[in-house]
């Protein structure tokens, strides 16, 4: 009876160990598996746009897109005529005009990096932005592998530029006068803006109504036709998208 207690301990003890030999197998194996997937896997493409966060309207503002990129550095001569684009410290492309790429002034150009056209690669805005100044988007082809101007220059002038994320539209505008602003909405069309809404405010009583051709503070009109979508004597009563960027924009023409 010893004899075979023995021998089925023996035999317990052997098969503890095969198993344990076994699931360590397992384990290595399943390691070098992730270790060659890892390697297999391409790297990320450096031309992917960065990784903005819209705020609570999904909104983002050229405030919000960075100054700086850890691929691409961007230089613009003094003149602002002569654009720069380096990849790393090698000179990528540059890209020149007899006119200035835009009109803000001082002695250093603005430069933000942002996916303006939502197909997830970088693009570059050059300027500020700033009312009645126009700035200059350059969109970068993933097929060429270059970064090309949107539009003609200065057309559009992108002031007060924005991006709506959900509806994946540009916004651009800001004062037309002392007495009204003007914002409009585009989206993309074979990587040009066709704008698709209008919004005129106009902030300095009814004897500027004619002038700008509304019967009301606030007046939605298609662009092209200059049909009227909606008007209204208070921005609460704008669809909740033009309230949102008026705030961001605070224009306020409320009486």
């Amino acid at each position: 009876m010893k004899h075979y207690l023995a021998a089925v301990l023996a035999a317990t003890l052997m098969l503890t160990a095969c198993n344990g030999a076994s699931n360590a197998g397992n384990t290595a194996t399943d390691s070098i598996a992730a270790d060659s997937a890892a390697l297999a896997a391409p790297p990320a493409d450096p031309m992917t746009a960065p990784s903005i966060q819209p705020n609570e309207d999904g909104l983002i503002t050229l405030a919000m897109c960075p100054t700086k990129n850890d691929y691409l550095r961007v230089e613009v001569n003094a003149d602002k005529t002569e654009v720069n684009i380096f990849q790393g410290n090698k000179l990528f492309q540059v890209i020149a005009d007899e006119d200035p790429f835009t009109t803000d002034g001082g002695e250093t150009t603005a430069v933000h990096f942002m996916d303006a056209n939502f197909d997830g690669y970088t693009d570059i805005f050059i300027g500020e932005g700033a009312p009645r100044n126009y700035s200059t988007l350059f969109l970068w082809d993933q097929e060429n592998k270059e970064f090309n101007r949107t539009g003609p220059l200065g057309e559009p002038m992108l002031q007060g530029f924005m991006l709506h994320v959900p509806t994946k539209s540009v916004i651009e505008g800001g004062s037309a006068s002392a007495f009204a602003y003007l914002i409009t909405r585009s989206t993309w069309s074979a990587e040009k803006l066709q704008p698709t809404e209008e919004l005129v405010v106009v902030n300095g009583g009814e004897e500027f109504y004619e002038e700008y051709e509304v019967s009301a503070p606030y007046t939605l009109r298609e662009p092209e036709s200059g049909k009227v979508i909606s008007s209204a004597q208070r921005a609460s009563a704008l669809p909740q998208f033009w309230s949102s960027v008026l705030q961001a924009y605070e224009i306020d023409a409320d009486r």
